[in-house]
């Protein structure tokens, strides 16, 4: 897995967690260092913060993301909808367009885990039958 977010003590905490539950992870504080690796080799899910430096948000990086892995799981996560720094009709419009799912921070990590493994087993076994 792969986890970008630009609070990079989160970011690290989630993988520490993902990687307790079983999930090998890698965090990153950049989008550019997460599309650099995501070129260099994909991983089999993605985590993605919605809101990134300053004030961006990550619709870019999710259409690159998309392009260089467009079956792979990818969830993204914010936690500003209820201050109202992220529009949930953009959020959507996004999830909805690019086939990813949303979830809000905080966030149970054993509950993001199960979701991850889910999304993984279920895209290998489409693989599989294709």
């Amino acid at each position: 897995m792969a986890v970008l977010d630009d609070d990079s003590e989160y970011g690290v905490n989630m993988a520490i967690a993902l990687k307790k539950l079983g999930l090998e992870t890698d965090a990153y504080a950049s989008s550019d260092a997460f599309l650099a690796a995501v070129r260099e080799g994909a991983y089999d899910a993605y985590v993605v913060d919605w809101l990134l430096a300053d004030g961006l948000d990550a619709e870019a990086t999710c259409h690159e993301l998309r392009r260089l892995a467009p079956t792979a799981p990818v969830i993204l996560l914010t936690g500003q909808l209820n201050n109202a720094q992220v529009s949930e009709s953009s959020l959507l419009r996004v999830a909805e367009a690019m086939s990813v799912e949303l979830c809000e921070k905080p966030t149970r990590l054993s509950f993001l885990a199960a979701k991850l493994r889910r999304e993984v087993h279920a895209r290998a076994a489409q693989s599989a039958g294709d």
